[in-house]
């Protein structure tokens, strides 16, 4: 499974992609949304990782607005240029947040729909548990498909 995960804190995310594709995951580095929408754009991608609170790099004046200072960042991105372009997307995204109530409570229901959120509060293990869970679930669920 090809995988794009976007994390600007670099010790937890080079872990967790090191553990995935030790798993046989492709695992698709990116440090903030401007390298991230280059991964985007080559396309293939089949599973998303996006950490919610970054520098809002690469967006433009509204959508930069929208992140409240860099906290919804990693959301805007995934809003205005990946499910824009492909709604199913969203039962493939992962949210990793450490702000876990502001996210639920600014960010309307409906917009969330399908999309897993992941409180970075957990215990590390625990948050690398439920990603690799998620994305095992995600390969079962395409090899059914096939």
């Amino acid at each position: 499974m090809k995988i794009l995960f976007v994390e600007n804190s670099g010790d937890a995310a080079y872990q967790l992609a090191e553990h995935l594709t030790d798993d046989g995951h492709d695992v698709l580095l990116a440090g903030d949304v401007t390298e991230a929408q280059d991964f985007w754009d080559d396309g293939g991608i089949d599973c998303l990782i996006v950490d919610l609170n970054m520098e809002p790099t690469g967006l433009g004046p509204k959508e930069s607005e929208e992140t409240q200072g860099g906290l919804f960042t990693g959301w805007v991105w995934l809003k205005y240029h990946v499910f824009s372009q492909n709604d199913a997307m969203r039962r493939r995204t992962i949210v990793l947040t450490a702000y876990e109530r502001d996210f639920r409570e600014k960010v309307p229901s409906a917009e969330k729909t399908g999309v897993k959120v992941i409180s970075k509060r957990s215990g590390q293990g625990d948050v690398y548990d439920e990603i690799v869970n998620f994305i095992n679930m995600l390969d079962k669920t395409r090899e059914k498909q096939r």
